[in-house]
């Protein structure tokens, strides 16, 4: 049940999406209510316990001690106020170039630490498709918001886009190019 401090939000993922996202009155956590029940939520939260305690992939989780799931599938974390989907920028955003900077040189740490992961355990869990990814403005760093990711990709979905690095990295680069672009 849906506490009365949380009201639904407006975010959405660009496809159909498996949960409704609420948000807190005072906008420090989110809540995501899944549309139909986990089958194998034991396997689920470990999945996602496995990411959230691994020394890379943590990094870029956002405040990773602070992440409760329910037994249904849904779960609570943190809201990044100050953040920028990396999906969303494109060669008309208007971003100051000192951000573009940083965010590039995240990009860059990312992409360096996301295929140094794959050198050592053969497959990218996760997915990192680049509207899951955001820029915290306050603390200089990518995220995945994106927890249930680390269950579906490659667990269910095996080869899909999402959990392949070379298709992660053209991501990327295709960034770095409009960033570039726009900061010159």
């Amino acid at each position: 049940m849906i506490n009365e401090q949380f009201m639904e939000s407006d975010m959405k993922s660009p496809g159909p999406g498996m949960f409704k996202i609420y948000i807190s009155s005072d906008k420090k956590q989110l809540y995501k209510k899944i549309k139909n029940p986990i089958k194998n939520i034991d396997l689920y939260k470990k999945k996602i316990n496995e990411a959230i305690n691994n020394d890379l992939i943590c990094i870029y989780i956002y405040k990773p001690n602070n992440i409760y799931i329910t037994n249904d599938g849904s779960y609570y974390c943190e809201y990044i106020k100050n953040g920028i989907r990396l999906y969303d920028i494109n060669i008309n955003s208007n971003i100051d170039k000192i951000i573009l900077k940083h965010l590039k040189e995240c990009i860059i740490d990312i992409k360096k630490d996301l295929n140094n992961y794959c050198t050592r355990i053969k497959k990218l869990n996760g997915d990192w498709a680049l509207h899951n990814l955001v820029y915290c403005i306050d603390t200089k760093q990518i995220y995945n918001v994106d927890l249930e990711g680390f269950y579906t990709y490659p667990h269910i979905n095996h080869n899909d886009q999402c959990c392949n690095i070379n298709y992660i990295n053209n991501c990327f680069n295709e960034l770095i190019h409009i960033i570039d672009k726009k900061i010159i």
